[in-house]
């Protein structure tokens, strides 16, 4: 990002994804801590209906950084079909 913020002509789409990648991210980190406080108070689990094809498109999202700069390839096995669950986001997140 700094890289592209001292070029004379800084692209600005670039510059908002980016910064779109790291609000997401933000957003996720926090809930992600405050649901591992909860389970160490012994709160209980949020269950909800989700699409578990939506949980591993959001993972790999969230991974596809980190392989890249592993130089790791990431391959995905997304159904086209949603995959209906009863579930807590931020679990299932982890167990991925």
């Amino acid at each position: 990002m700094q890289a592209i913020l001292k070029s004379p002509s800084p692209d600005i789409v670039e510059l908002k994804e980016i910064i779109d990648d790291i609000v997401r991210d933000d957003r996720r980190a926090s809930e992600v801590i405050r649901r591992m406080k909860s389970l160490l108070t012994k709160a209980p689990f949020e269950l909800k209906s989700l699409d578990l094809n939506d949980v591993a498109r959001e993972t790999v999202e969230f991974l596809s950084t980190l392989a890249v700069a592993r130089k790791v390839e990431l391959i995905s096995l997304i159904k086209q079909n949603a995959l209906p669950i009863l579930g807590d986001h931020i679990q299932l997140h982890r167990s991925f």
